[in-house]
Parts: structure tokens; C-alpha cells; sequence
């Protein structure tokens, strides 16, 4: 069985480390990772302007209800202040994406890092943020002629936030692109050696700014007079059905068996096929704050699933109850860390690579979690995701604090007691299989 899996391994390993140093994939994923601290800002003061309790709860009245109704009523009070981190971080989503995924694909190829990021952020202002008159709200009164009101401009923040994130990924890439091939063909501005290195540096990027601003505002102004679309407009019309393909809970799923696939073999899969889904799962959380903010429920997205693909903790438990000397010591190790979703001590240490024993359950149990997760959502139990949650909080405070519901925090907790039927039957064999081979290395050394 070892031999099969070596073998599965070598033809596989060699495809995913190919994937997974792809240049452009590498920049989109440590270029959103640049969204976390902001992610997490604003979703503390999300989480402090909507307490999870309604008003028809406080109503009913209740010890829930007097626990948190201060918590409530200040929120309301002061709702529209609280909101304003969330807005200028969650609501600038797309612009802090563009800065960060622009800047290392440049760093990729040994380009000048700051000024290309900041071109590509002007191209994505260019065509997705465009200024449109506005009328001054305090001027404007009933029964007044509007004609006589004076107008400011003001930016389309509509593409800044969670639905403008795939254009960001888009032309951030392009764009770096465009300004790596003004340098390659050496379509650059060059200063005599006496000039100072900044200077040169700001005259070296003006063709390259040029060539961008052509291809990506010309492009622009010909889908809207030739489609009737602008260019975000269109790159959303033909990434829709691909997101909407994997944001689904075989896709989900499969994603995620795929990650853990790849662990058996050595690999950290599920961070190298995050990356097939984090951008997804932004762009969703941020759209569920605008339903919120609408007064709307949150939706439940399939990509939501993946904050159920945890499945060693119910492992880390057996350990501590394991006769076999090596597990009961992993368990000791991992059973703190695991409480904080962290499982490499018990990956690494049971192991869990190139184990044909442990890798049934290792696939299986979050397969069956992540099932029972949207059987549970189809019946409304699960609420959808309003925070952007990557710290690594303790055993389902993520799923609660992501959705600020307790029904999801009861959901995370009954699946612990299933994890651990999944993994036991497989933990007792390989047990086994341990206290006999201690018990031979004892009586050889005796």
C-alpha cells in the first residue's frame, strides 16, 4: 500500500509544485494575504456594531436578552461611526489587492515593486472607480430647483469594495504585465548617469504609464461604446459563471479532498488550494456586509463550508486516550495547538503522510462534516459570514465571530463528537499496530 502511494506521489507532486510556484498564482495569493489586518480591523468593529441578538429578542426577554442588551442599544446609538473601519477597510477591498498582488508579481520579476503597484492601482481607478457629479446632500431641501444646486464629483465606490475584487485581480496582473514589457523592450525614458536615481526612476515610468493608460482606457471606452459594458462590467460578466461553478458544495468539497490529498503525499494542500477559494470567500463576506447594511440576512455561501474542513482535533482527543507511547506523547503536544485550529504536531508527529490507516479518515471526515454543514444550511441553521476571520482563534469562535451566530458555533461543536467516531475505528487499528511494534523494540533491547 506505502509503494502505491510513493508511486501516486511522484506522479502528482511534481503537477502540484508546478501549480504552486506559477508566478501569477503566488503573487494573487500572498497579495491577498495583504487584506487580512484590514479584513480583521474591520471586522471588530463589525462585530461591535452588530451584536448577535435582534430586537425581537431583546423583547422576548431572557437572560441572553439582558446579557447583551447594553451591548445592543450602544450599537444602535452609535451604528453609523462604528461602521466607518469596516467601510474604509472592507468597503476598499479591491484597491488594497490591486496594491498588493501588482506589487509581487513586480517583486516576482525584479521590477521596481512601488511604483508599478501604484500604476496598476491608477489603471483599476481608471476604469473601475471613475468620478460622477454628485449633488451636495446639505444643499439639496424640498421644493428647491435642483438646477440651482451646485454638484461636486465624487468616486463610483461600487467596484472598491468585495465586487470589484476579481477585476483587481485582473488588471493588477495585466497591468504589471504591460509595464514588465515597456522594460523588456526597453520603452522606458533613460536620464544621463548624473541625474539623481529618483528622478530617473519617476522619468522611467512615464511611457510605461502612457502605454497603460491606453490599452486599459481605450479598452474600456470601447466596450462601453461597442458592448454597452465597461470593463469591469465585462470581466465580471465572464468570470460569473466560473465563480459560480466553484462556489458550489461538490466544488467545495472537492477542492478541499484535493488539499488534503496532498498532505498524505508530504504537501501542505489545504494552503496551496486556498487559493482557489479565498478570493471567493471575500467576495461573499463583503457582500454580505452590504445585506446587512440593507437590512437583509446574510446568504450562506458553499465556500463557507471550508471553515468545517478541520477534522484533526477529533484526532488530537483519541491521541490522549491511545496506549501506543508515540501517540499518547503526539497528543500531550498537539491537544494545546489543536485547540487553536493549529494540527501540524499531529500531522507531522502521528504521521499522517504515507499512512494508509489514518489517510481514510483524514480524507473522509471532512467530507462528511462539510456535507452535514450544508444539509444544516439548506434548513436555515447556518447564517452566512459577515467578518473576514483568519486569526487563529480557538475551536469555533471563527465560525462564530465570521457570522456572529451561536447557531453556528453549536454546528462546529456537535461536529467534534462526529469526528471523532470517523477517526476511531482507524485510530484504534493503527494504535494497535504501535503498542506491538513498541512492545517488539522493548523486548529486542531488553
Amino acid at each position: 500500500m506505502n509503494e502505491k502511494l510513493t508511486n501516486l506521489a511522484n506522479k502528482v507532486l511534481p503537477v502540484a509544485n508546478k501549480i504552486g510556484n506559477q508566478r501569477h498564482i503566488q503573487a494573487i495569493s500572498s497579495g491577498l494575504m495583504y487584506l487580512i489586518p484590514f479584513a480583521l480591523l474591520g471586522a471588530i468593529f463589525n462585530i461591535i456594531a452588530n451584536p448577535p441578538l435582534t430586537e425581537t429578542i431583546i423583547q422576548q426577554g431572557g437572560w441572553y436578552a439582558k446579557l447583551f442588551s447594553g451591548w445592543f442599544h450602544f450599537a444602535q446609538a452609535h451604528r453609523a461611526t462604528l461602521m466607518i473601519p469596516s467601510n474604509m477597510t472592507m468597503g476598499l477591498m479591491s484597491v488594497i489587492a490591486v496594491l498588493g498582488i501588482s506589487f509581487n508579481l513586480a517583486k516576482s520579476y525584479k521590477m521596481k515593486e512601488l511604483s508599478t503597484s501604484m500604476l496598476a492601482l491608477v489603471m483599476f481607478l481608471i476604469v473601475a472607480a471613475p468620478s460622477v457629479p454628485a449633488y451636495i446632500a446639505s444643499l439639496v431641501t424640498s421644493g428647491v430647483d435642483m438646477s440651482t444646486v451646485p454638484t461636486t464629483s465624487v468616486l463610483d465606490v461600487t467596484n472598491l469594495g468585495s465586487s470589484g475584487l476579481f477585476v483587481a485581480i485582473v488588471i493588477s496582473l495585466l497591468s504589471t504585465e504591460v509595464t514588465r514589457f515597456c522594460k523588456v523592450k526597453n520603452l522606458v525614458i533613460k536620464m544621463p548617469s548624473s541625474v539623481p536615481p529618483n528622478v530617473a526612476d519617476s522619468f522611467s515610468s512615464v511611457i510605461p504609464a502612457i502605454i497603460n493608460c491606453i490599452v486599459f482606457f481605450g479598452v474600456n471606452l470601447f466596450s462601453q461604446n461597442v458592448f454597452g459594458y465597461s470593463l469591469p462590467e465585462l470581466i465580471n460578466s465572464v468570470l460569473t459563471p466560473a465563480i459560480n461553478n466553484v462556489n458550489t458544495p461538490i466544488a467545495i468539497i472537492s477542492i478541499i479532498t484535493l488539499g488534503n490529498l496532498l498532505w498524505i503525499f508530504g504537501m501542505h494542500g489545504p494552503a496551496m488550494m486556498s487559493m482557489l477559494y479565498i478570493p471567493i470567500s471575500f467576495a461573499m463576506t463583503g457582500a454580505n456586509v452590504e445585506l446587512v447594511a440593507a437590512g437583509k440576512e446574510a446568504i450562506f455561501q458553499p465556500v463557507y463550508l471550508t471553515q468545517f474542513a478541520n477534522a484533526f482535533f477529533g484526532l488530537t482527543v483519541l491521541l490522549l486516550i491511545a496506549k501506543s507511547k508515540q501517540l499518547k506523547a503526539i497528543g500531550k503536544v498537539g491537544i494545546i495547538p489543536g485547540i487553536f485550529l493549529i494540527s501540524e504536531p499531529v500531522v507531522f508527529g502521528t504521521p499522517i503522510m504515507f499512512n494508509p490507516i489514518l489517510a481514510i479518515p483524514h480524507l473522509l471526515a471532512p467530507i462528511i462534516m462539510m456535507s452535514l454543514g450544508w444539509l444544516a444550511s439548506s434548513f436555515g441553521f447556518l447564517s452566512g459570514d459577515v467578518n473576514i476571520i483568519f486569526a487563529q482563534l480557538p475551536l469555533g469562535l471563527n465560525a462564530f465571530f465570521g457570522s456572529m451566530s451561536v447557531k453556528n458555533l453549536i454546528f462546529y461543536f456537535l461536529m467534534i463528537p462526529v469526528q471523532i467516531l470517523i477517526w476511531y475505528p482507524f485510530f484504534k487499528m493503527y494504535d494497535k499496530q504501535l503498542v506491538m511494534k513498541e512492545a517488539e523494540e522493548e523486548a529486542a533491547t531488553a
